[in-house]
């Protein structure tokens, strides 16, 4: 039976880097590209802009057969062949914090496939601000450099989100390094160390 892994974490934690590195032993779901695929399919004027605003998805219809069936009808479009896939699944986003949201897909990925959960398959990358820092900058994205371009202000935002995974109540465990995470999803997937990425 397949493994499904969440891993959660702000921006520059590690969570994608984490989610690719073990194609042969798991499939990639990108919370991510699944929230901003639902949103703009159930609310076709949504601007672009706006895909990944996690306050546009009205609150009166976060409700779990809502948010399930709007995720399962892009399911498909998101992750080509994953109803067929029989590899572990790693699904890595900031969204999977909000029960409402994450909640919603174990059912839709139950129905699409054998799939299960454990404890121990919710992770949290949290390294330290100037690590975060440091990764936003490097990857230069241009949404997110102006809006963080000091170590501070990365540092209140990681808060924030802290906040919403402390909200949460998923059994979210803290990993403090990017290597950390990485060994984890490594021994979650079965793969043996220096296993062919």
């Amino acid at each position: 039976m397949a493994l499904l892994i969440f891993l959660i974490g702000f921006r520059g934690s590690g969570k994608t880097t984490a989610a690719q590195m073990f194609p042969k032993h798991a499939a990639r779901l990108d919370g991510d590209h699944l929230f901003a695929t639902t949103l703009r399919r159930k609310w076709p004027k949504i601007r672009y802009e706006d895909r990944n605003d996690w306050s546009k998805w009205p609150k009166h219809q976060r409700d779990a057969a809502t948010v399930a069936d709007a995720q399962d009808a892009v399911l498909d479009q998101v992750v080509p062949g994953l109803r067929q896939d029989e590899r572990h699944v790693v699904a890595d986003g900031a969204v999977f914090a909000c029960d409402w949201f994450r909640d919603p897909l174990l059912t839709v990925l139950q129905r699409a496939r054998v799939i299960r959960t454990a404890e121990d398959a919710f992770l949290y990358s949290k390294p330290p601000v100037d690590v975060l820092f440091r990764h936003i900058h490097v990857r230069g994205r241009e949404d997110e450099l102006p809006r963080f371009s000091n170590e501070a202000a990365v540092g209140e935002d990681s808060e924030r989100y802290d906040k919403t995974v402390r909200a949460s109540l998923a059994p979210w465990r803290r990993l403090d390094s990017i290597a950390d995470l990485a060994d984890e999803v490594r021994r979650l997937v079965g793969a043996s160390r220096g296993a062919p990425r």
